[in-house]
């Protein structure tokens, strides 16, 4: 039975972290390395681990200073031994048959990731995530003809819906970005993958009725999100003699569209709000400006989808109706 090693970075989270454990510790599958890293919590988050240490031999705890979700989940890599890494925040919690299950799908299928479904959580009321996944599993290059579809659906960035294998994760989090960490991770091991299986069961739970303390919103430059995105298309297509479909590209850009208007979502005057939007432009026409074209047709195509004119389409619906 091969172990599994799930990580909870843990700041501040002692209303919730009794529930986490407990999800986990209870699992179907047993053989578990549960690492809680304490991030320099100021509330007896610290003590509440010990007591779930001193009972269960499975509990490990690394004590630390905090510097952010990201260097808490490294430290739980540095540390782990397992052969599968499952992440798990603090404040959310499993099913209690989700690692079984996993395990399953990605030895049976000899995928090197799973991808599955989730709950959203809000004060009592707990929904089913409305977007569905097929229950498939698919080569790299299938799974990467239809990232944008999955990016849409909210399945990509995050990595505590994933079941990943250790030995195929070649970069750790980056602790110096603000903005896109999790992505960066995924894209990363996205490109040592060649199977990925995808599971349309709700097996983790999304607390979001308290303002997650590892995940606060920061107001980021569109430059630094568009780095991200450049990183995507060389890392996962360009690198490897792929290309982007037309739907990947429009989803880049209006993804870029939504970041700059949720910057400046608290400015009241409309005219100041589009002149700094299009300020923000020339991000858009560098971000297009590294993006290779294998054909006069993909250059053509994406000289009209990053266009000043496209831009404007897609700002001032949300600048105006927003």
């Amino acid at each position: 039975m091969e172990k599994v090693s799930v990580i909870i970075p843990v700041y501040n989270a002692s209303k919730v972290i009794e529930r986490c454990l407990y999800s986990i510790i209870n699992q179907t599958y047993s053989n578990l390395e549960i690492i809680c890293i304490n991030d320099g919590s100021t509330d007896n988050s610290y003590e509440k681990l010990k007591q779930f240490a001193n009972k269960d031999k499975r509990v490990k705890i690394i004590n630390k200073k905090n510097t952010g979700v990201s260097s808490a989940r490294n430290s739980g890599l540095d540390i782990s031994t397992g052969e599968y890494i499952l992440f798990v925040d603090s404040d959310d919690y499993l099913e209690t048959n989700t690692i079984e299950k996993l395990i399953h799908i990605i030895t049976y299928e000899k995928s090197d990731l799973v991808i599955f479904n989730y709950k959203i959580k809000y004060n009592n009321k707990i929904i089913k995530n409305k977007f569905k996944l097929k229950n498939i599993s698919v080569n790299k290059n299938e799974f990467l003809k239809n990232l944008n579809k999955y990016c849409k659906k909210a399945f990509i960035n995050q990595p505590w819906n994933k079941l990943y294998i250790k030995s195929k994760i070649s970069k750790r989090f980056n602790e110096n970005l603000d903005l896109g960490e999790d992505l960066e991770f995924n894209i990363k091991y996205f490109s040592e993958v060649k199977k990925v299986s995808l599971l349309n069961e709700f097996l983790y739970i999304y607390d979001v009725t308290i303002e997650n303390s590892l995940t606060k919103v920061k107001e980021n430059s569109l430059k630094e999100l568009l780095d991200l995105y450049i990183e995507m298309y060389m890392c996962l297509y360009y690198n490897k003699g792929l290309k982007t479909s037309m739907a990947m590209d429009f989803y880049i850009l209006k993804a870029s569209v939504y970041h700059v208007n949720r910057m400046y979502n608290k400015e009241k005057s409309i005219f100041k709000k589009i002149s700094k939007m299009l300020f923000q432009y020339k991000y858009i026409e560098k971000f297009y400006k590294k993006i290779l074209s294998y054909s006069k047709i993909d250059m053509i195509q994406k000289k009209i989808i990053f266009s000043n004119i496209m831009f404007g389409i897609l700002v001032f619906p949300y600048v105006l109706f927003k």
